[in-house]
C-alpha cells in the first residue's frame, strides 16, 4: 500500500530529511569518538536521544505548529546551543567541533540569509560558554583516524545534501518561474483575442449584414456626438434620408435576392462616395440615412441629386429590363431644421414622404413645400 505525501510546510519536510541524514552521521562520528575515550552508558543514551530521536520529534512538533517556518527557525537556534554544548562537553575536539558549528550555521544561513550567520555564531558561542560552565570537560582538541575520516566525510555528505536541496529548490522555482511567464504570454494572447472578438462583436453590433454600412443604433449616437460639436464650432450639418422607390413592388415582381440586390448597391455606392467625416447607415429597410457634418443644406441637395441620378443609371440586378429602380430624397439642416437627431430625422422623413407623394425619383430639400431639387 503506497504511504500518504508528507503535506507538512516544505521547511519541516527538507529540515527533516536532513536533520534524520545528518543525525545518523553524527551519531556514527561521535560516536566513534566515545568508544576512543571510553564513555559511559548515559553518555551513549544521550547521544541516540539527540541525534536518533530528536529529529523525529522536532519533525511531528513542526507539523503541528501553527507557524511551521518560524517553528523550525527557533529550532534551529535551539541546535545551535545544544551543539555547542555537545562541543564543550567532549572537551571541544577539533574536527568534531568545526563539523557540527559548520553544519548549524550553515543551515540557519539557508534558510534566514546571511544576518542568520550572527545569530547562530551567538547560538553556538552561548551553547560552548554553558556547557563549559557546566561540565567543566577537560580540553582535548585531538580526534582518533576513524573520528576524523568520519567528520571530513560528514562534512562533505551534508555539504553534499543541502547543496542538493538547494539546488532542486532552484529548479523548480526555475521551472515555476517559467510556467508563471509561459501562463502570462498565453493570457496575453488570449486576452488579445478577447479584445479582437469584443472589437468584432462591437462591430457586428454596429453593422447591418447585408449592406456593410453602420446601422440605426450606432448612427443614432454618432449623430448626437456630431450635432454637439457642429454646435460648439458653429458649424452646419446636414442629414439625407433616402428611400428606394416601389421596393416592395421590386421584391414581389423579381423576387427578395433582387431587393437585396438593390439594397447592396444602394449601399456600395453611398459608401464609395462619401467624405471621411460623413456617416452612413442602413435605416432601416429600404431606407437609408447620411449624416454630413459641416455641410449646409443646399451643397446635400446637390450631393443627394448626384446620388439619385447615379443609382438610376446603374443596370437593374434583374437586367436592361424596365423600369430600373430609383430613390426619393429628403434633407434637413442643423441648425435651421432642428437642433436634435431626432428632429432632424422627422423633417427629412417629412420631405422624404413629399418627395414620394410628388411622384417619386426626386429630392425634396427646405422649402416652402415646393420642390427645390427635381430629377433631370
Amino acid at each position: 500500500m503506497m504511504a500518504a505525501p508528507d503535506k507538512a510546510h516544505w521547511v519541516v519536510r527538507m529540515n527533516y530529511r536532513n536533520r534524520t541524514f545528518s543525525g545518523l552521521l553524527l551519531f556514527a562520528t561521535l560516536g566513534a569518538h566515545l568508544v576512543d575515550r571510553g564513555a559511559g552508558a548515559a553518555v551513549w543514551a544521550a547521544l541516540a536521544l539527540y541525534f536518533l530521536v530528536f529529529p523525529h520529534v522536532v519533525h511531528a512538533l513542526g507539523r503541528r505548529a501553527p507557524r511551521p517556518l518560524e517553528f523550525e527557525l527557533r529550532t534551529m537556534l535551539i541546535e545551535a546551543v545544544l551543539f555547542g554544548i555537545w562541543v564543550a562537553g567532549l572537551g571541544f575536539p577539533a574536527w568534531i567541533g568545526f563539523i557540527m558549528i559548520v553544519g548549524v550555521i550553515l543551515n540557519l544561513v539557508v534558510f534566514r540569509g546571511l544576518p542568520a550567520f550572527f545569530a547562530g555564531a551567538g547560538a553556538v558561542s552561548l551553547g560552548l560558554l554553558a556547557g563549559w560552565a557546566a561540565l567543566r570537560t577537560p580540553v582535548a582538541t585531538e580526534t582518533g583516524a576513524l573520528t576524523t575520516a568520519l567528520s571530513m566525510a560528514t562534512l562533505f555528505l551534508y555539504v553534499m545534501a543541502v547543496g542538493r536541496d538547494s539546488y532542486t529548490r532552484a529548479m523548480r522555482l526555475h521551472r515555476a518561474h517559467d510556467e508563471v511567464r509561459a501562463s502570462e504570454q498565453a493570457l496575453g494572447q488570449r486576452l488579445d483575442e478577447i479584445e479582437v472578438l469584443q472589437a468584432q462583436l462591437k462591430d457586428q453590433a454596429e453593422r447591418d449584414p447585408l449592406t456593410g454600412l453602420y446601422n440605426r443604433r450606432y448612427l443614432s449616437d454618432a449623430m448626437g456626438r456630431e450635432l454637439a460639436r457642429m454646435a460648439r464650432e458653429g458649424k452646419p450639418l446636414s442629414v439625407m434620408l433616402i428611400d428606394i422607390d416601389h421596393f416592395k413592388a421590386i421584391n414581389d415582381s423579381h423576387g427578395h435576392p433582387a431587393g437585396d440586390a438593390c439594397l447592396v448597391r444602394l449601399g456600395g455606392l453611398l459608401r464609395e462616395n462619401i467624405r471621411e467625416s460623413d456617416i452612413v447607415c442602413r435605416w432601416g429597410g429600404e431606407e437609408f440615412l447620411i449624416a454630413l457634418p459641416t455641410m449646409s443644406s443646399r451643397t446635400a441637395g446637390e450631393r443627394a441629386e448626384w446620388y439619385r441620378a447615379a443609382f438610376e443609371r446603374q443596370v437593374a440586378p434583374w437586367g436592361d429590363a424596365l423600369p430600373r429602380p430609383t430613390l426619393s430624397i429628403g434633407i434637413a439642416g442643423f441648425p435651421e431644421d432642428g437642433r436634435t437627431a431626432e428632429e432632424l430625422v422627422a423633417a427629412a422623413d417629412a420631405r422624404l414622404y413629399r418627395a414620394k407623394t410628388l411622384g417619386r425619383n426626386r429630392v425634396e430639400g427646405a422649402g416652402d413645400g415646393a420642390s427645390k431639387l427635381t430629377a433631370a
